[in-house]
């Protein structure tokens, strides 16, 4: 199990004040978050970078959270690496869309609004806090 702290992680998010929040939430956790506006700026992002863990908003403009994580996991097929943690951030989340999320390429889910133990009970369950 990856330790949190050698971990790189990409906020895509459109709005400013869930950057911000995000930011300094993961701060807390010791990480320095890079940043994409939207799901195009967000997949070029990790094609160079190939981060560890993604919180993905998922409407955005130019490209929504869901195509943009299609993308990233065709380009991790296609280039044989490591799947990333990818957590789609919603704030119209319900227990009855789980499945839809984890079929479009998710791993986990993360309700908005959100506090520092939400993302501490997700990190806990696939990195060594």
């Amino acid at each position: 199990m990856t330790l949190l702290n050698d971990a790189t992680i990409l906020i895509v998010d459109d709005y400013e004040i869930n950057i911000q929040v995000l930011k300094l939430i993961l701060i807390r956790f010791g990480m320095k978050p890079e940043i994409a506006t939207n799901g195009v700026i967000a997949v070029e992002k990790y094609k160079k970078n190939h981060h560890n863990i993604v919180l993905m908003d998922l409407m955005m403009p130019e490209m929504d959270g869901y195509e943009a994580t299609k993308k990233i996991r065709l380009f991790e097929e296609e280039n044989q690496l490591d799947k990333a943690l990818i957590v789609a951030v919603s704030a119209n989340y319900s227990q009855n869309e789980n499945s839809e999320y984890l079929k479009s390429g998710f791993d986990d889910i993360l309700a908005k609004p959100f506090v520092y133990s939400d993302l501490q009970r997700i990190f806990s369950r696939y990195f060594q806090l």
